[in-house]
């Protein structure tokens, strides 16, 4: 049985038409990109405004790692992605919000802009305010 077509410990994911750990391995996220995406994925399905907040904190980390970051994209080639942010929004019926977060890790991950990073902490913190009103 292939790993995509089962889940440990839920089915959070594997309700999924295309999964976190897809979507960042087609796009060469690293760990922690593939972490703020799964969890702003799956806090409907699984835990809450915490899920929200996990994301909020990893994204926080990779705010403070950027500059090392974005010299280690730029000795990388360009590559095409076979999942884009868009379908795997539009697979998964994320909300507006959460689309957009996921889209600024997407587009952190191919330019380095830090500047979209701060939008996604601000995405962030609005899904939480609407979340926790």
């Amino acid at each position: 049985m292939k790993a995509r077509n089962y889940q440990v410990g839920g089915n959070h994911y594997s309700k999924m038409r295309i999964q976190p750990f897809e979507f960042t391995a087609a796009n060469d996220l690293g760990g922690i990109e593939h972490t703020i995406v799964k969890y702003v994925s799956r806090w409907r399905e699984k835990g809450g405004v915490d899920d929200i907040r996990k994301s909020r904190h990893s994204l926080e980390f990779l705010i403070e790692s950027a500059p090392g970051l974005v010299a280690i994209r730029e000795s990388r080639a360009p590559f095409d992605p076979a999942i884009t942010a868009d379908q795997y929004c539009t697979a998964n019926e994320l909300g507006p919000l959460e689309a957009e977060v996921v889209r600024r890790i997407y587009f952190w991950a191919h330019n380095r802009q830090v500047s979209g990073l701060y939008r996604c902490g601000e995405h962030l913190d609005r899904l939480i305010a609407e979340v926790t009103a």
